[in-house]
């Protein structure tokens, strides 16, 4: 798992480099196609009895999402699939690799509306509490 990991980290730098500005609407076609596979091999492994499920099935699902990240990293539809990575890796008991995935999903796209989710889903997975950020004003301050 530590092995996908270190790969999926360098699919995430790769890309961010790799990537286009722009949105490209055969680009967006593209990744629209291979969101709905990852899907829908979701979908199949879901179905499955949960006896019946092994590390190879989720890991093929974890790809084909990692692919859609890959295709869409500076769009709006970038943080989706990250999300569905950090609840396969949850789901196969990868506890860091969900929390490292959610982790970056909250550090490379602040204003993401899975931001809070994400939050506080690290914070269930580390048993912390999630943090709050709290604004402290300071006044008469005085300097010698």
């Amino acid at each position: 798992m530590k092995i996908n990991a270190v790969v999926f980290a360098a699919l995430f730098t790769a890309s961010t480099f790799a990537a286009p500005r722009v949105q490209d609407p055969s680009l967006l076609q593209k990744a629209g196609e291979a969101y709905n596979t990852a899907q829908s091999l979701e979908t199949d492994l879901s179905q499955k009895a949960a006896s019946q499920r092994v590390r190879d099935d989720y890991l093929r699902v974890v790809k084909a999402y990692q692919r859609v990240y890959i295709l869409t990293t500076h769009t709006c539809f970038a943080d989706d699939p990250l999300m569905a990575i950090a609840k396969l890796y949850e789901e196969t008991k990868a506890k860091d690799d969900a929390v490292k995935t959610l982790q970056f999903l909250i550090s490379q796209y602040p204003t993401s509306p899975f931001k809070e989710n994400a939050e506080r889903d690290i914070a269930r997975l580390t048993s912390r509490k999630p943090q709050k950020t709290v604004v402290v004003a300071v006044g008469n301050v005085r300097f010698w």
